[in-house]
């Protein structure tokens, strides 16, 4: 009995974690600032959890729907993005997650540095998890091995 109160002291705080990914009935800005913290919360899920978990269609719906309403955020693809989501297309929602993720921290951040760390969340995760290789992703963790990430995506920019 002792052991059962113990395990269940032990689950209690975990029970709260579980990700609800329902999208809210946005209607005007204000409904995207008040759940902005949930944007983060499954953005960061999204970082931690394998491409084939069964929720992650709900958390990537939920995070694109956050992003093409919200009024303090702009995601802007560059042409390079898309070939990065060829064999993957999650890393599209890697993307813009991350981007999400930096403006709301650095809201006067730089486009370049918006660009670097969407680029990185998508690097970090493919480095992270066995997932189908990629010559295009492949090509940028060399780059960004030679710290020449940041220059090229400067020049994908111009």
């Amino acid at each position: 009995m002792k052991r059962l109160v113990y395990l269940a002291l032990f689950c209690l705080p975990f029970l709260g974690q579980a990700q609800s990914f329902e999208i809210p009935d946005y209607k005007q800005a204000e409904d995207f600032e008040a759940h902005t913290d949930d944007v983060l919360k499954a953005i960061g899920w999204l970082k931690e959890n394998p491409l084939d978990h069964p929720e992650r269609k709900k958390a990537n719906a939920f995070v694109l729907a956050w992003a093409e309403g919200s009024p303090s955020v702009t995601v802007e693809l560059q042409g390079y993005v898309m070939p990065l989501a060829d064999e993957n297309a999650d890393f599209l929602l890697l993307f813009i997650g991350s981007w999400i993720e930096y403006e709301l921290q650095h809201p006067e951040g730089k486009k370049i540095d918006k660009n670097l760390n969407a680029t990185n969340g998508i690097l970090d995760y493919y480095e992270k998890f066995e997932v189908k290789k990629d010559k295009d992703v492949e090509k940028l963790l060399k780059l960004r091995k030679k710290n020449k990430l940041k220059p090229w995506i400067q020049n994908q920019l111009s």
